[in-house]
């Protein structure tokens, strides 16, 4: 009887040191999976994040870069060039256009002084094509050019210039000079690294 009460005592003892061997391997597979898993997604976020910030400069996959300047004292004909690259964008069945006019400098009405702001003008669609973010408000849409009084958006730095107000009250920029006027602020753009202090102003090209 002792000996059957034995067997079993010695059974009954290694049946639980095989649960708990099986216990962690369990808890060994969940480990390693866990660790797999968040390797791999922190690697897909920094891939992601690197085509979005290489889309900001130099605009999504496939996107085609048309530029021309004026030499001499042949003046650029402006008109006939955007003309010119409306055909081809509708013969090709482009998804996206947009102009881009950068460099540009006005003088702009901030709380302490006049300061130069640089200034660049685009079209609606060019948030689609560098996948512009926005910190406050909207961006530029269509029939927007038809307003009597031209929207803009500025970035971060500049809109803190003015001590960062709320949009939706109605804010306003003075300009001075040939371009000279009052435009309504409708969105912000953030800053694009730590430090970024760009005081700049975009404006539609219409």
């Amino acid at each position: 009887m002792s000996g059957i009460i034995g067997a079993l005592g010695e059974a009954w003892s290694e049946l639980r040191h095989h649960k708990l061997r099986v216990l962690l391997s369990l808890i060994g597979i969940a480990v390693s999976v866990g660790a797999l898993t968040a390797v791999v997604a922190l690697c897909e976020m920094q891939r992601q994040i690197q085509i979005e910030q290489s889309d900001r400069q130099g605009g999504r996959a496939a996107t085609v870069n048309v530029s021309a300047s004026s030499s001499g004292m042949t003046p650029f004909d402006l008109v006939a060039f955007d003309e010119r690259v409306t055909r081809v964008s509708e013969r090709f069945d482009f998804s996206h256009r947009t102009r881009f006019v950068d460099g540009l400098q006005l003088e702009v009405q901030t709380p302490d002084q006049v300061q130069p702001v640089m200034t660049r003008l685009v079209d609606p669609a060019y948030a689609v094509i560098h996948r512009t973010p926005m910190l406050e408000g909207r961006w530029f849409r269509d029939g927007d050019g038809e307003l009597l009084a031209p929207p803009v958006i500025v970035t971060e730095s500049l809109w803190e210039s003015f001590g960062r107000p709320d949009l939706s009250t109605g804010v306003t920029m003075t300009v001075q000079g040939e371009a000279g006027g009052t435009y309504p602020v409708i969105g912000v753009t953030p800053r694009q690294y730590m430090g970024d202090e760009e005081k700049t102003m975009t404006m539609l090209f219409d």
